[in-house]
């Protein structure tokens, strides 16, 4: 199945700080094992850089990014309507 990620719970995730909702849980773990494939839209990934410009979380865009090397295997991420 295919899943679109909110900017909270992929901040969440990431940093490792506070929680996220049970079905979150259960459909990142799903997406570990490889049973799902997620996108995290454009918009999220502004909103990241913004927050964190703003020194309102505690995560960067590109800490973000580097903490998930395999981005594209956890997260599925597309720009100009095809992968990279």
């Amino acid at each position: 199945m295919e899943y679109l990620a909110d900017t909270v719970t992929v901040i969440r995730h990431f940093s490792e700080t506070g929680t996220i909702g049970k079905r979150a849980f259960e459909v990142i773990n799903g997406i570990e094992r490889g049973e799902h494939h997620c996108y995290v839209s454009t918009i999220s990934l502004v909103e990241i850089l913004y927050l964190s410009e703003k020194r309102r979380i505690d995560i960067s865009l590109e800490k973000t990014l580097e903490k998930n090397k395999g981005l594209r295997k956890l997260f599925g991420y597309k720009f100009n309507g095809s992968n990279r």
